[in-house]
């Protein structure tokens, strides 16, 4: 059974509670259409207060961080041997990196499965470095890897371990050239690369070539970025605008389409599931970091979390929305800890 299943059903007294007192506040018709979420605090490992939630698969299996890289699962907390867990597939194999060679050499991207650490390396020898940030079903493997004296490019690394190198477009920023961010069923890779000119685009990756999805007109630093991509190929990211401010966008049938923000000036996607629901991070005003709350989007609309979670603590706030699965269960960061959010339905 699932930990999706086990939430939604430890969770349905407190619910139902708190969906009769939220109706005394919300319009009928209001109440009617939008989804509602159970708030379920993911907790930290013993003697460290804080905790990320990077990722969720079908199964609610989440990985993230507290102090080091841990997994929940079950309703538990584990700790992994790992420095970093990024993305998990629905087979629970899990991908970050570690440092497994000698102290003195950077980390390398791994892959943790059936209980063992797998080390895919790096170019040339222990001495380069190289981070896995999300895998698909087939085992394929997004990310980056690092040479010395050279700057950090996109690569994929098939289910054998075969690392391929992924083609930018032409520049360098930061010591950056390229990053893959995400991996779709199909083979599909998305994330940044650096033009000749020094700006930073999101671009797709698919068979062999590498394509600029576009902008929403701004340029330079941080320009845009794609940070998700489903299995309809529709990506999800951020765009800077002539005004400066990055707006979360998504990018389908070669369109780009803002999706607003929350009130205040910026926003940033971050998952997508193959529902087309599109999570992230909005500004509610001009204040910056203390008026930033998580959102979802569906239908042509951004909503707060935070104002459809039913049973969300006083003082707890949920600032980032990281990732949504199929089932549209959704996981982040709150104050102060990791969070999941399971639709009432």
């Amino acid at each position: 059974m699932s930990i999706s299943t086990l939430l939604r059903r430890s969770a349905t007294a407190a619910a139902a509670t708190a969906l009769a007192a939220a109706a005394v506040t919300v319009p009928a018709h209001a109440a009617e259409q939008a989804t509602t979420y159970t708030y379920v605090d993911l907790g930290s490992v013993p003697g460290y207060a804080s905790s990320v939630a990077n990722d969720v698969n079908t199964g609610g299996v989440v990985v993230g961080s507290a102090d080091k890289a841990v997994v929940w699962q079950d309703g538990e907390i584990g700790r992994l041997p790992m420095n970093t867990a990024l993305g998990v597939n629905d087979a629970g194999r899990i991908v970050g990196s570690a440092y497994t060679g000698a102290s003195n050499e950077p980390a390398h991207a791994v892959v943790y499965r059936d209980g063992e650490l797998v080390d895919l390396g790096a170019p040339y020898g222990g001495a380069n470095g190289s981070t896995a940030l999300a895998i698909n079903e087939s085992d394929t493997v997004a990310g980056t890897f690092s040479e010395s004296g050279q700057p950090t490019r996109a690569a994929v690394w098939d289910a054998d371990g075969t690392m391929r190198r992924l083609p930018g477009l032409g520049g360098v920023s930061y010591g950056t050239e390229s990053q893959a961010a995400a991996i779709n069923e199909g083979g599909q890779v998305v994330g940044t690369a650096v033009t000749k000119s020094g700006a930073n685009r999101a671009v797709i990756w698919e068979n062999g070539t590498v394509r600029d999805l576009g902008t929403l007109g701004g340029g330079g630093y941080p320009g845009t970025r794609a940070l998700d991509v489903n299995d309809q190929g529709t990506v999800v990211g951020d765009s800077q605008k002539l005004t400066g401010y990055m707006h979360a966008v998504s990018w389908s049938d070669g369109k780009i389409t803002d999706l607003g923000t929350l009130g205040g000036p910026a926003s940033f996607a971050g998952g997508i599931n193959n529902r087309g629901q599109i999570v992230g991070i909005s500004d509610t005003d001009s204040s910056g970091g203390a008026g930033r709350r998580a959102f979802i989007w569906e239908n042509g609309k951004m909503t707060d979390l935070n104002k459809v979670t039913v049973n969300l603590p006083k003082g707890t706030v949920l600032y980032n929305a990281a990732a949504i699965n199929d089932d549209g269960v959704i996981v982040g960061t709150a104050s102060p800890r990791a969070f999941m959010l399971v639709p009432n339905d």
